[in-house]
């Protein structure tokens, strides 16, 4: 009698899962739609910058822009976005040469930014290699206020960085614990396998937002070494 039952509530399992089977292959994932090549958010500034051309000289003038760029009525992921196209007979040879010039002064300005804050802070980063693995096999990166630290350093790392959600003051003197001993660590001056191994004073950062519900994965801070 127990053989029968058990032979039919089987039955019915395979019933039910050849049912979701098929229901998962009739699944027809929504297409995603990506914007064009030519196409740039409605926020980019060399788009605005562009459209504004009462405003701009040089390179945006309206007689030398090689360019033309206007918005569209399209949308992609509930984002609008202009459209570029090469004007007829214009190159943009000179265009890309003065848009490296331009990345070239962006460049020197992000310098002075980092410099600025350096000399606000009290931040000093030109650490003697004497002391740089001094506190364990991490690298000493700042000096601030007479303590060396491990870690991110504000604004001198933000564009090594590449997060979005980037927030200077919660990753400063922080370095990244990853659990999993076969992951490649993707920034060596702040990522470890071993915490204990890489900065002798330091704690798990519990409070940090981004430690909360997290498995693996852990952000650790520096408290800092006196000599």
């Amino acid at each position: 009698m127990y053989n029968n039952i058990l032979l039919i509530m089987i039955s019915y399992l395979f019933i039910i899962i050849s049912m979701i089977t098929s229901t998962n292959a009739d699944i027809v994932n929504e297409p995603v739609f990506i914007p064009p090549e030519n196409y740039i958010s409605e926020n980019n500034l060399i788009g605005i910058w562009a459209l504004s051309v009462c405003s701009c000289v040089g390179l945006l003038h309206k007689s030398r822009n090689p360019i033309d760029i206007e918005y569209t009525d399209e949308e992609y992921d509930g984002k609008s976005y202009q459209k570029l196209t090469l004007k007829e007979g214009k190159s943009l040879k000179k265009l890309k040469k003065d848009l490296n010039e331009i990345k070239k002064a962006i460049d020197y300005l992000e310098k002075q930014e980092v410099a600025k804050e350096k000399v606000e802070k009290n931040i000093e980063t030109d650490i003697p290699n004497s002391i740089k693995y001094m506190f364990g096999n991490g690298e000493i990166r700042s000096k601030k206020n007479g303590k060396y630290y491990h870690g991110i350093i504000g604004n001198v790392d933000k564009y090594k960085f590449g997060q979005k959600w980037w927030i200077e003051d919660i990753f400063d003197n922080h370095f990244l614990h990853y659990t999993n001993s076969n992951t490649k660590l993707p920034h060596k001056e702040w990522d470890t396998h071993n915490p204990q191994d890489f900065c002798n004073n330091c704690f798990k950062d519990l409070e940090h937002p981004m430690n909360i519900k997290k498995r693996k994965n852990f952000w650790y801070q520096c408290k800092g070494h006196e000599i």
